[in-house]
């Protein structure tokens, strides 16, 4: 079974089509001890994923097209890697990643296996930074819920608070949850939604990204920006993503 997922994972990125989706991040804050949360900025993005890489270009600010000139607002917490990277990473041979079963799922009509996993600090890649001052690799473990006949994964999860106090954060988790998307007459699993949460010793940050409006990409492709709540255009095409 692990076979299966791992192989799904490895050539994950290489069957994907080059494609364009609109990537909305909502921001939200709480204070230490508070479950109250302050809700911050929402920000739009084009996603670009062309050739195997992602590129990522804010268009919207709570609603309100980014004109030229204009001075983007701070952006606390940003990921990436969503389309596949962090996925390669856990089945990397580099990796060297132990993994336990935990159990099965339902989702719809489909049971799906759980593993936890764990990465050690001498083979991590996950790296994180408190921007020039100070920058650490660590050791990271999750979760990876998959289709145990086809290897498909439908969720990843990832997170460590084994971090150094010089990088001023106490914790770190994301949360990938994949589903079948229509890009060019076939369905792919791809990102739908993805939760990453982040505990330093003065606050939360919490973002939720939400990922639509997903169709093939080429050189003179384009794509719609809501105005009102940033919610995004329907697309022409069939896409099984929820509407935000």
């Amino acid at each position: 079974m692990l076979n299966r997922i791992a192989q799904y994972s490895q050539q994950y990125v290489d069957n994907l089509p080059d494609f364009i989706c609109i990537q909305v991040v909502q921001q939200f804050e709480s204070r230490p001890h508070s479950e109250k949360w302050r809700k911050g900025d929402s920000l739009a993005f084009r996603l670009v994923f062309s050739q195997r890489q992602e590129q990522h270009r804010l268009e919207m600010v709570n609603g309100k097209q980014l004109k030229p000139g204009m001075r983007p607002p701070r952006v606390a917490l940003t990921t990436e890697g969503e389309f596949g990277v962090l996925m390669a990473n856990v089945f990397s041979a580099h990796s060297d990643a132990r993994f336990a079963w935990a159990g099965w799922t339902e989702k719809g009509d489909k049971h799906l296996a759980n593993f936890k996993y764990w990465i050690d600090k001498e083979h991590s890649t996950l790296k994180l930074s408190l921007s020039d001052l100070a920058q650490a690799v660590l050791a990271y473990s999750g979760t990876i819920t998959a289709d145990p006949s086809t290897g498909e994964v439908w969720r990843l999860t990832n997170g460590t608070s084994d971090i150094p106090d010089e990088i001023r954060t106490k914790s770190i988790s994301t949360e990938i949850n994949y589903d079948e998307v229509a890009i060019g007459g076939r369905d792919y699993l791809l990102p739908v939604h993805a939760t990453v949460l982040t505990e330093t010793p003065n606050r939360t940050l919490r973002n939720e990204l939400t990922f639509g409006q997903y169709r093939k990409f080429a050189t003179d492709s384009t794509i719609t920006f809501a105005t009102e709540d940033n919610k995004p255009a329907k697309s022409s095409e069939k896409d099984k993503t929820p509407q935000f």
